[in-house]
């Protein structure tokens, strides 16, 4: 839903880019505060007058999750025989930490 309603926003169609936004919150979907907000590929939707009642409800809903679903864990496993250097960052989205919200831990495990 989102990547079809940045489309529709950026050749021009914001109302149909809402449309497919809203279509993914009746799905059980939410969006968090930088896309919501920041991503500039909804800009063209940002100025749509309904936008704040569909932005209110993504993150009424990204704040819930956060609230009631704490992050996991990571899994941490020793090699098999001495153990070489490895550095592993994982995040969606092609997105950085602070476009996150700082949900990104940096762990270090020594054997």
């Amino acid at each position: 839903m989102f990547w079809r309603a940045c489309f529709l926003s950026l050749s021009g169609r914001p109302y149909e880019a809402l449309e497919s936004l809203r279509s993914g919150l009746d799905r059980g979907l939410w969006w968090s505060e930088f896309p919501v907000r920041e991503d500039p590929d909804l800009g063209a939707v940002r100025d749509l007058p309904s936008y704040e009642e569909f932005a209110a409800e993504s993150l009424r809903r990204a704040d819930e999750c956060v609230r009631t679903h704490p992050p996991a864990q990571p899994l941490v496993m020793a090699p098999d025989g001495p153990p070489r250097a490895l550095l592993v960052a994982l995040h969606g989205g092609g997105s950085a930490e602070k476009k996150r919200g700082g949900r990104i831990d940096a762990r270090v495990a020594r054997s």
